[in-house]
């Protein structure tokens, strides 16, 4: 009787890790499938969720007879934000000035009072600088990446379901790119927890 029950409990245990195996694989299926459809869109040209920012890039085409403007102090500061990330490259990979004035730029670009702590805007520079080390980015997608990276730098202009897309978009970016996922992943996830510091200190 006892063993009959041992044996019941044991098959018991085997089913519930089993299904819980199963649900655990099912979850991973999905994440993936979702990371190669983002990666789909990026090489398509869909367009990234972050809102577009005001054209201030080195190199971008102005307005036919347009009168040439003065940019904005965040024009400014994005052009600055954009030329730190096509600096680095494979062939000239990312030196300990590059990633400080990489972090220092990417505190400069947050508009609201509620700046990213230098601990975390290091934190960014350094996976950012890792990255872009490792496979270089074309022009286009530079831009993109700076697109996404001014909408987590500035969290209260966006919803929170818009920020998980976007900071889904910059993964993508280099898992399309090619790069390692892990390196992708650990990106992302920087960009991520500093756009959620920034919230919370707003939320205070």
């Amino acid at each position: 009787m006892k063993t009959s029950f041992t044996l019941a409990l044991a098959a018991a245990v085997l089913l519930a890790a089993g299904t819980a195996f199963a649900q655990g694989s099912a979850v991973i299926i999905k994440q993936r499938a979702k990371e190669l459809r983002d990666q789909n869109n990026v090489e398509q040209g869909v367009p990234s969720p972050a809102p577009p920012v005001q054209s201030a890039a080195p190199g971008a085409a102005p307005a036919a007879a347009a009168p040439a403007r003065p940019l904005t102090p965040q024009q400014q500061n994005l052009a600055r934000l954009l030329g730190d990330l096509i600096a680095i490259k494979p062939e000239a990979p990312a030196t300990p000035a590059m990633k400080q004035r990489l972090a220092k730029d990417l505190i400069a670009a947050a508009e609201s009072p509620n700046k990213p702590s230098q601990i975390a805007a290091n934190k960014l520079a350094e996976s950012l600088s890792s990255a872009l080390s490792e496979k270089l980015l074309a022009a286009a997608t530079s831009r993109r990446l700076l697109q996404d990276i001014n909408a987590v730098l500035n969290p209260q202009k966006i919803a929170q379901p818009q920020l998980t897309d976007i900071t889904a978009d910059i993964q993508a970016i280099f898992q399309a790119n090619n790069l390692d996922r892990k390196q992708a992943v650990a990106v992302a996830s920087d960009a991520k927890a500093l756009a959620v510091e920034i919230q919370k200190a707003a939320a205070k």
